[in-house]
């Protein structure tokens, strides 16, 4: 392979382009953070758990943690905020009960999700929750409305969000200080993918659960 081209994969142009502009303004953003005192990380969280209820991709928020607060105080930021988010969509679902809950969960989740449980148990719990065959706060909703204690809820979402959230505050730490650690968080990442999509199957043969409920037509 010509020295050239291997360069250009190895270090790729838009790698140098991000990591550049990035650190204007994420200089500008440490330093409003600074001035801000304990209120920038417990906006974080706030806002993180407010996004509950919205469809903005959490996963930028815990990006954007890792560059603002770098890699430690980001990890902590995003575990107590997907912790809380997580928790207010369980507890919800324990609040309204069933019967005010299916206006929003789906028939065929609910009953996707009880079998689920049932069959699997605890382990089943953790596993869903590292691989989400749902969307998270719907999934979490969901499992409020089954037997799962809060202590093996609580257990199981923290273990699982570890390492999603480990290589995403990393890459915000890599975007806004050490480049080299930002390769091997994106190689990370797709790597992350990839064995996320095997073991989702893996893991619906083993537990004989459907990845798709009833009602959702198949591909």
């Amino acid at each position: 392979m010509h020295w050239g081209l291997a360069s250009t994969l190895v270090e790729p142009g838009w790698l140098h382009t991000l990591g550049t502009w990035s650190r204007v303004t994420i200089d500008h953003v440490r330093t409003a953070a600074v001035q801000w005192g304990p209120w920038a990380p417990a906006t974080s969280i706030l806002v993180t758990i407010v996004n509950t209820f919205l469809p903005f991709p959490t996963d930028l928020i815990i990006v954007t943690n890792g560059a603002v607060f770098g890699f430690w105080n980001g990890l902590l930021v995003s575990i107590a905020g997907a912790m809380g988010s997580a928790c207010l969509a369980f507890g919800i679902a324990r609040l309204v009960g069933r019967a005010v809950a299916q206006r929003v969960v789906p028939a065929g989740a609910m009953e996707w999700v009880d079998n689920t449980v049932e069959q699997g148990g605890w382990g089943a719990v953790l596993l869903i929750q590292f691989i989400p065959l749902l969307p998270y706060s719907l999934l979490n909703f969901a499992l409020g409305l089954t037997s799962v204690r809060w202590t093996t809820f609580l257990w199981a979402t923290a273990v699982s969000i570890l390492p999603t959230d480990i290589l995403l505050v990393a890459l915000g730490y890599g975007v806004a200080e050490a480049r080299t650690v930002l390769y091997w968080t994106v190689a990370a990442l797709v790597l992350l993918a990839l064995v996320t999509i095997w073991l989702r199957y893996r893991l619906a043969r083993l537990l004989k659960i459907p990845t798709k409920w009833a009602g959702t037509s198949s591909s």
